[in-house]
């Protein structure tokens, strides 16, 4: 469903297309009327109203060349600087030279006719065709469609009106096929408005779809990084820790791989949350993820568990000394002093390693040996890590 500020919006941009449709139909229109004209003129060229014919003919070129400079004009603008709510000199002539058009087709009627004989069948004819053909044309401007018609076809029925003895029917005639054409014009408008319309609201309502498939696909990769990563240091929560880690370790069995698992806990972490307040704790725990992001490779897997408890994942090790060497990184890198609010804090970190194969073949009983030997490097004093030999 649109807004209404949305509806309004699409409302001023039917306006510009309705606007614009008149305009593009300018040159089929002029050369189709200078055609047309042309055989109005060569038409009265015989009778003794030849000289104001040439008079007549040339206003209407007059008119036609005026309403091809606004066309060119048009086309060299933004479309938003020309319609309905904007309008300017372009515009003006641009209706102008219709109204010029009009007017010279009425004063046809009006000073040429009758004549007699076969000149009125062909300037009837000539008027008739016209403005039917002018509805297709001006279809997407109404009013100036309106007008164009009863300033053409207004005087010649007003003319038979005035002869009533002899024009009367004509010209009760030409008032009829009049309101007809009106009438066609204003069908024409509302299908040709509804057509445009649609299409815009289309536009929209495709916009405002992907709009909401795009806000969808937003809140759906919220709602997966929420269920999968820790909201405070942003690394792998618990619940993707037992997704990765049983993804290693069937990796590891089908590539006849070793990975290892550091189980790790931080030392003095609860003494430095009820000495400087919370806000530092959690300030720490996101300069420890900075330091192990330091160490381990791209390829390694971190996770925090919960409070100051993490896990690392390590594929493709080469040998147990590289293990060694990365936790002895690990714990050099957590004991040197954290700035933090312009407290200094020292730490350190616990470390229990457990491989696969050598230590276990299952996800719970590697995570059961990482875990005994974490808390076996705690109680030897902690800032240590300890692995089976």
């Amino acid at each position: 469903m649109l807004t209404n500020s949305e509806y309004d919006s699409i409302s001023l941009k039917v306006k510009n297309s309705l606007l614009d449709h008149s305009y593009h139909q300018t040159v089929t229109g002029v050369i189709a009327s200078f055609i047309i004209a042309g055989l109005a003129f060569i038409n009265l060229l015989h009778t003794n109203l030849a000289l104001s014919a040439c008079y007549w003919y040339v206003f209407y070129i007059f008119a036609g060349i005026i309403r091809l400079i606004a066309y060119i004009h048009y086309t060299k603008k933004t479309r938003i600087e020309i319609n309905y709510k904007h309008s300017n000199i372009n515009l003006f002539c641009f209706m102008s030279s219709y109204i010029l058009t009009g007017l010279a087709w009425g004063f046809l009627a009006v000073y040429f006719f009758p004549l007699g004989g076969m000149t009125d069948v062909i300037t009837i004819m000539l008027l008739a065709g016209t403005t039917a053909g002018s509805i297709p044309l001006l279809s997407g401007t109404k009013y100036l469609a309106y007008c164009y018609v009863i300033l053409i076809l207004g005087p010649l029925a007003l003319n038979g009106l005035m002869h009533a003895n002899k024009y009367y029917l004509f010209g009760v005639s030409i008032i009829t096929y009049t309101i007809f054409l009106c009438l066609l014009i204003h069908k024409n408008h509302n299908f040709l408005y509804k057509a445009i319309m649609l299409k815009y609201e289309n536009i929209d309502l495709l916009k405002n779809l992907t709009d909401a498939k795009n806000q969808l696909e937003v809140i759906n990769l919220k709602l997966e990084q929420s269920a999968t990563h820790d909201p405070l240091t942003n690394v792998g929560n618990r619940n993707l820790f037992v997704e990765m880690f049983d993804k290693s370790i069937n990796y590891a069995k089908s590539n006849n791989k070793i990975m290892a698992l550091l189980y790790m806990d931080l030392d003095k972490f609860k003494e430095v949350n009820d000495t400087y307040g919370h806000h530092i704790g959690d300030a720490l725990l996101l300069a420890v993820i900075t330091r192990l992001h330091d160490i381990f490779r791209k390829s390694d897997y971190i996770f925090r568990l919960g409070g100051d408890e993490f896990a690392v994942i390590i594929d493709d090790v080469s040998s147990t000394d590289y293990i060694i060497q990365i936790a002895k990184r690990t714990c050099d890198a957590l004991k040197d002093t954290f700035i933090l609010d312009g407290f200094e804090i020292k730490i350190g970190i616990s470390i229990g390693i457990s491989r696969f194969p050598t230590d276990a073949q299952t996800a719970n009983d590697l995570i059961s040996i990482a875990d005994k030997n974490m808390y076996f490097a705690k109680n030897e004093g902690g800032n240590n890590f300890k692995l089976n030999s």
